[in-house]
């Protein structure tokens, strides 16, 4: 490691890594890094869980995207999308990151979760059509699932040093609630996202209901004129001019 840098933070940070995995956590010498290297690990695990909406809606695990990697395409398409408005990129970047760290002690939460019976021909129904309810529900659903969400991102950066844990947890609300223009932002491009990885699934016979309530609650939630626009033209390439072309998957496989 000497060879390639002798920057002194990086090599006590390769030494701890060393110890960790050679001693074990306990045997650290440079706490701060171990609890580093203890969060870089849990939230690792995220490259493995997978995004279950899909999964109810008949997408073979195997196919399906991973949290890890919705969160790294939410990320470049943020710092593409931004348009000519002012933002603080380094904020954008890093809240699309992290927006789903809990979910390495949450899972991946969906509105389907108390609904679907895990049989694709019942199920198919209830994912075509966005979850309803009365106002009073709703709010008590999102209590209950911020409520936990905010236990698993506390005990997620309990340990990491103060700066550390104000910067993730920080950014972690203002994405949540929607406390600043970043985060609204972010939030928006979430949904695009969402959109786009329903539209691919579909065309590729992965995802088997029909995908109009991915365009419901985007349409609902999408106020930025820079990606009303760009969902715009989504519509119009996708949805409307190119869903029955049967040459679709090959577009799609061609802009990747």
């Amino acid at each position: 490691m000497g060879k390639i840098t002798d920057d002194k933070q990086i090599l006590s940070f390769a030494n701890s890594i060393k110890e960790y995995f050679i001693k074990g956590d306990k045997r650290v010498r440079n706490r701060k890094n171990a609890h580093i290297i203890k969060f870089i690990l849990e939230i690792g695990k995220l490259k493995k869980v997978k995004r279950v909406g899909w999964i109810y809606g008949g997408a073979k695990e195997k196919d399906t995207e991973s949290v890890a990697g919705h969160s790294f395409r939410l990320a470049i398409m943020t710092g593409c999308l931004i348009g000519r408005k002012r933002f603080d990129l380094e904020k954008l970047l890093k809240m699309a990151i992290i927006h789903d760290l809990v979910i390495v002690y949450t899972g991946d939460v969906t509105p389907f979760d108390d609904l679907i019976a895990h049989d694709l021909k019942k199920d198919k129904q209830i994912l075509e059509t966005w979850p309803t309810g009365s106002k009073k529900d709703k709010e008590k659903h999102t209590i209950e699932r911020r409520f936990k969400d905010r236990k698993a991102v506390a005990k997620l950066v309990e340990n990491l040093p103060i700066k550390m844990q104000d910067e993730i947890l920080s950014l972690w609300f203002e994405y949540e609630e929607g406390f600043s223009k970043e985060g609204r932002f972010v939030r928006q491009v979430d949904r695009i996202e969402k959109l786009l990885q329903a539209i691919e699934y579909k065309v590729k016979g992965i995802y088997k209901p029909n995908i109009d309530p991915y365009w419901v609650q985007l349409k609902i939630l999408l106020d930025e004129p820079v990606l009303v626009e760009f969902v715009e033209e989504i519509d119009k390439w996708f949805y409307k001019k190119n869903k029955s072309d049967p040459k679709l998957v090959d577009k799609l496989d061609s802009a990747k």
